[in-house]
C-alpha cells in the first residue's frame, strides 16, 4: 500500500503544478484579451463600441475559470486525505458548478450585448426596420 500512496501523492503533486501553470496562462490570457480588444478597436472604427464589452467579458469569463480552480485544488486535498466521497467534497463541487453557471450567464450576456449593440441585417429585417 505505501507504493500506491506514493503514486497518489505524486499524481496529486503533478495536478497541482498543472493548476498553477493553467492559472499563470489564464492571467496572460486576460492581459492579452485587453490588448487584442484595443488593437481591434483601433483598426476598425465600427467595432469601437463593442471592444470594451468583449474585453470585460473575456476577463470575467477567464476569471470564473480561475475561480473554479480553487475548489479543484481543495478537491485534490480531499483526495489526498482519502475523503473525497464525503459531504465536504460536494461543497467544493457545488462551487465549481456555480462558477460554470456564472460563466454561462456571462457568455449569454455577451451574445445579447452583441445583438443589442450591433444587430445583424437578418434581425433588423425580422423586426421590420430594414
Amino acid at each position: 500500500m505505501p507504493n500506491s500512496a506514493a503514486k497518489r501523492s505524486m499524481v496529486i503533486g503533478v495536478l497541482r503544478v498543472l493548476i498553477v501553470i493553467i492559472t499563470i496562462c489564464c492571467l496572460g490570457l486576460q492581459f492579452s484579451a485587453i490588448a487584442a480588444s484595443a488593437g481591434v478597436a483601433s483598426k476598425y472604427a465600427d467595432a469601437d463600441s463593442m471592444h470594451w464589452l468583449y474585453a470585460v467579458a473575456a476577463v470575467l469569463i477567464v476569471a470564473c475559470f480561475e475561480f473554479a480552480l480553487v475548489p479543484l485544488w481543495r478537491l485534490l486535498t480531499l483526495v489526498e486525505k482519502r475523503d473525497v466521497f464525503s459531504g465536504k467534497a460536494m461543497r467544493w463541487v457545488n462551487h465549481i458548478l456555480v462558477y460554470a453557471g456564472i460563466e454561462g450567464m456571462l457568455v449569454l450576456a455577451v451574445m445579447v450585448g452583441q445583438i443589442w449593440l450591433s444587430p445583424s441585417r437578418f434581425l433588423m429585417a425580422a423586426m421590420g426596420n430594414c
